[in-house]
């Protein structure tokens, strides 16, 4: 198994199973696996995951990271992401702007699904349910897009992995 940060075992929740923090001037779809959010109008909102937290018979396991497979289109990207230990934050990247998006935007960008990885610099021991808290902006930016372009992003999956 090829893992992101070198661990024995990933964890995934499927994009669908999120909570949107709120929904205002957005809308929501639940695809099959994913969560597809479109701006009506421009916002940002947290999108909250609990991918089931692993325990080993032998002890607490170490969490290496989290890993988000997404999808972006328009001006949407995934600008934080939170990881907590119950009440504990463990890590937040703020200041990001994260797309799935290959080229400029326009006519020659090529949309793809991206994979965010969120390493843990201490790797504690996890000793309660993980959480990741995604933090998401849909700026509605029209300048040099047609009217039928949407900010859109899809969350495929949310996973932490272990070592």
């Amino acid at each position: 198994m090829d893992t992101a940060f070198g661990g024995e075992l990933q964890v995934w929740s499927h994009g669908h199973a999120g909570q949107v923090q709120s929904a205002q001037g957005l809308l929501v779809e639940r695809t099959g696996f994913y969560m597809r959010i479109k701006a009506a109008q421009a916002a940002e909102t947290w999108l909250h995951y609990a991918p089931a937290s692993h325990l080993s018979v032998f002890g607490w396991p170490v969490l290496l990271g989290a890993l988000i497979e997404f999808r972006t289109s328009g001006s949407a990207h995934l600008a934080q992401v939170d990881i907590w230990n119950g009440a504990n934050q463990l890590a937040s990247s703020g200041g990001m702007r994260a797309t799935s998006t290959i080229g400029e935007p326009g006519e020659g960008a090529q949309f793809a699904h991206g994979r965010l990885m969120v390493p843990l610099a201490d790797a504690p021991q996890s000793d309660a349910a993980i959480g990741v808290s995604i933090l998401i902006r849909l700026p509605l930016d029209r300048s040099g897009k047609s009217s039928t372009d949407i900010d859109t992003l899809s969350i495929v999956g949310v996973g932490l992995e272990y070592g």
